[in-house]
């Protein structure tokens, strides 16, 4: 007889151990000496070939303040055994339309897939800067004890710019009569400042 391993997609100890289980069928066995022996049961050892793995491509983004977005997947390797919940944290330079990715038994090879988006900030900083948004596999709510101890690559973002610091006046003339008529000018920051002059 020839014995064959499952493929089940989920990463389990390997070797696991498995018996298959050996019966003299009574009903059809026309021979009542043979009905009463039991054969012995075959032990299995079965190697798994799934490595458990949370796939981030790509691992990084480029967006614009105000303009262009971008995305990134997330899909798991090997099917797991229950539910498995990825959480995504925003930062102050960059956000995700999905801070939450579930992952079940039925749509773990599906790959999700997530924007990215510049906060538009009104302040001018260097520009591209770098944010990294952190992907951590939520242990309270994952059902699977393999993925709980998987940590995912991290997303790292490149933010351009959109802001121009200056100051803008308004008009840059003005007419006044010695003893008489006054004028006026404005003045106003064309970006947000960090910090109180």
């Amino acid at each position: 007889m020839t014995v064959t391993a499952t493929d089940d997609l989920i990463q389990e100890t390997s070797p696991e151990s498995t018996t298959l289980v050996l019966v003299v069928n009574a009903g059809s066995t026309l021979d009542p000496v043979y009905d009463a022996i039991n054969p012995d049961d075959v032990v299995v050892s079965v190697t798994d070939n799934d490595t458990a793995g949370i796939t981030v491509n790509p691992t990084t983004a480029d967006v614009t303040e105000g303009g262009a977005t971008d995305t990134f997947d997330v899909v798991l390797n090997t099917q797991p055994t229950g539910d498995v919940v990825i959480d995504i944290a925003n930062t102050a330079d960059a956000t995700v339309d999905l801070n939450t990715l579930t992952f079940t038994t039925l749509n773990w090879n599906v790959p999700q897939t997530v924007t990215v988006t510049a906060t538009d900030d009104l302040i001018q900083e260097t520009s591209p800067e770098s944010t990294t948004l952190v992907l951590t596999v939520n242990a309270g709510s994952t059902l699977d004890p393999v993925y709980d101890a998987i940590n995912p690559d991290d997303v790292i973002v490149s933010v351009t710019d959109n802001d121009t610091a200056g100051i803008t006046v308004n008009p840059t003339t003005a007419d006044v009569t010695e003893g008489g008529a006054t004028d006026t000018f404005d003045v106003v920051l064309n970006t947000s400042r960090r910090a109180t002059w």
